[in-house]
């Protein structure tokens, strides 16, 4: 968990909304392609029998963020950074 917290205190957004992740980040398409803040998301959540890692990651990589996730500890974890400032 200390990569986790060390990427949150780096990162400046940590997000756990549980499975809401998806609907959250589709709702706020628009705010997310003129604001750029980096992300760390708890994606470890199910909607039917997946994860929402995959649809989280497509909806960032949509609004130009560059975005993986992570299997940290037992548990998924979705990182995003702007294209801008990919690693």
């Amino acid at each position: 968990m200390w990569q986790v917290r060390r990427a949150v205190r780096s990162a400046g957004c940590d997000l756990c909304i549980t499975s809401d992740a998806v609907d959250i980040c589709r709702g706020a398409q628009e705010w997310l392609r003129t604001h750029r803040p980096r992300w760390v998301m708890d994606t470890n959540h199910r909607i039917g029998d997946k994860f929402t890692d995959a649809r989280v990651e497509r909806i960032l990589t949509a609004c130009g963020y560059h975005a993986w996730t992570e299997l940290i500890a037992g548990f998924r974890t979705t990182f995003a950074v702007p294209e801008e400032f990919k690693p």
